[in-house]
């Protein structure tokens, strides 16, 4: 599942989840946050603004199932909703309610930065990005490459190389 909806393959997506459903296989938090996914990236690849209506139905969903969403499946949800310009608030509310419960993840950041890249607001990206650092995530090779790849998009190679002379001293 996790492949087809990472090539945003979304008919064998579909056809998997169909498969685990009737096979009595239930789906659990992380395959309901997958379903998440699939669905903005089905949205968007139609050009459609994601209806806040379908994700509170897999929310809801999920709980008449017995699972709460976790971090991760609303991780899924601002990542999908921070994609769409129209729902940058959403998600905007939904990351600041992660990180007044203290369960914004590593990974809730870099959807936040990635987002604020996106769309192109290099400071919002810096403040996501020193509050990871904040919150004591650990630097990896990627988070770097994301600042590194973020910055050169929008044009800012002097950032670019003040970050790298953090990186490589």
């Amino acid at each position: 599942l996790k492949t087809h909806i990472r090539h945003k393959d979304i008919k064998a997506a579909k056809k998997v989840l169909k498969e685990m459903k009737a096979s009595g296989v239930n789906p659990d938090v992380a395959t309901y946050s997958m379903i998440i996914d699939l669905t903005f990236k089905e949205s968007r690849l139609r050009g459609d603004l994601i209806n806040d209506d379908v994700i509170s139905k897999i929310l809801e969903d999920m709980r008449l199932n017995g699972i709460e969403p976790n971090t991760y499946t609303l991780t899924s949800v601002i990542d999908g909703l921070g994609k769409d310009p129209g729902y940058e608030e959403s998600a905007l509310k939904l990351f600041q309610y992660l990180q007044e419960k203290r369960l914004a993840s590593s990974v809730t950041y870099v959807s936040m930065i990635s987002n604020a890249f996106n769309y192109g607001n290099t400071r919002q990206a810096e403040l996501y990005f020193k509050d990871y650092i904040q919150e004591g995530f650990k630097l990896t090779v990627p988070i770097w490459n994301l600042i590194f790849e973020g910055y050169l998009k929008n044009r800012n190679s002097s950032k670019v190389a003040e970050y790298y002379k953090v990186f490589r001293p």
